[in-house]
């Protein structure tokens, strides 16, 4: 894939984790990876040169030069990442009130608007790893079912101000029906996104190489372009 691109180059990085099979994937009809978990540990996966790392999902395409958001600015605090949409408006539906108590006692979030997606993480490595380790990041992953799994630790770690919500644009979903929930303000803020999306992520269940779904087209025009084209 990047043999004929400058400026790149790809590592594995083989992870172990004990009792991995323990950790809370529940998640109704599909389960969640426990792969997801990992990301809590990438500031001991990289060495103390990287003072930032991007992190994106696996189903996800990129609509612009990632440089972009690496550029913005995570001065001070543990990481940039975009409102959850579509959990913040399951809190203004029929059901919501749980879930902002949720939010509200066990992840001690005081304004749950500003409650944010994991798929896109700018990490402030220097700052992560004065404020906590992966090992306690994975002790807390073990210690109870979080309802949003690893989403609800990093949010837990950034309580009191130590996240920055970025543009919404760097993590654009499909409406699963619920957006109409949302205040004005933020319905704004995702109609804004929608115009332009800098990342389109393809969470949940609404997957292109599954069934056709939600900008697929932009999905298929990139899967194209890789050597595992036929076997998708």
């Amino acid at each position: 894939i990047v043999e004929n691109c400058d400026n790149f180059s790809i590592r594995f990085i083989t992870i172990d984790i004990k009792n991995v099979d323990k950790l809370y994937i529940d998640r109704g009809a599909a389960n969640l990876s426990p792969e997801s978990y990992y990301r809590l540990l990438i500031g001991d996966l990289l060495s103390d040169e990287y003072k930032r790392a991007v992190y994106l999902d696996s189903d996800m395409v990129l609509e612009c030069d990632i440089a972009q958001l690496f550029e913005e600015n995570v001065d001070g605090v543990i990481l940039g990442a975009c409102r959850d949409m579509t959990g913040i408006c399951s809190n203004y539906g029929p059901k919501g009130a749980e879930r902002l108590e949720y939010q509200r006692s066990v992840l001690g979030i005081n304004n749950t608007d500003d409650y944010f997606i994991s798929g896109t993480l700018l990490i402030n490595l220097e700052v992560m790893r004065k404020e906590v380790s992966s090992d306690t990041l994975m002790e807390m992953a073990f210690a109870q079912k979080w309802r949003q799994h690893d989403q609800d630790i990093m949010n837990y770690i950034c309580r009191d101000g130590k996240a920055r919500i970025i543009d919404a644009s760097w993590n654009v979903m499909a409406d699963y029906g619920t957006n109409k929930y949302l205040p004005d303000s933020l319905f704004d803020e995702w109609i804004e996104s929608e115009r332009k999306p800098k990342i389109i992520h393809y969470g949940g269940s609404w997957k292109p190489w599954r069934m056709d779904t939600y900008r697929d087209g932009v999905f298929w025009k990139c899967a194209a372009e890789t050597p595992f084209w036929q076997d998708i």
